[in-house]
């Protein structure tokens, strides 16, 4: 099932994430250390959550395995593909089509690539507010 185990996506996808070496399929522990916080856990629809206000990130874990499943980004340091918050948002298809994603109709601003969902967020249509790179969970999504 996607999701349950580490995917073949992650390598690829985990380099491509900068977030203070935050990876997808990281347990809690590691996380922690990484980011020298614990916040406090709450639940969230496909899983549990965790908002580290120092650095602007919000991680999302699985609650069958605990391992991470979202990463949220809402700062200007860190960033997926080389976008960031702050860029424009008209750049980021091309940069997402040159990474095998393909647009979803379905939600704004959403791209999906095999079990992968990349979402820029904007509030005013033209500036990146925040980036999210997050697990298609079977059956979940």
């Amino acid at each position: 099932m996607i999701g349950c185990e580490a995917s073949p996506n992650y390598d690829e996808i985990n380099s491509h994430i900068q977030a203070h070496d935050i990876e997808l399929g990281q347990d809690p522990d590691t996380v922690f250390d990484l980011l020298g916080e614990t916040p406090e856990q709450e639940m969230c629809v496909y899983g549990y959550e965790y908002t580290f206000e120092t650095t602007g990130l919000n991680i999302g874990f699985r609650l069958d395995n605990d391992t991470v499943r979202r990463v949220t980004i809402r700062n200007s340091d860190d960033g997926i593909y080389g976008i960031q918050v702050g860029d424009a948002l008209e750049d980021v298809t091309e940069v997402m089509e040159n990474h095998g994603y393909e647009k979803d109709e379905s939600l704004a601003n959403r791209y999906v690539h095999k079990d992968l969902y990349f979402t820029a967020v904007s509030k005013d249509g033209l500036s990146i507010d925040q980036l999210i790179i997050e697990v298609i969970d079977d059956g979940v999504l």
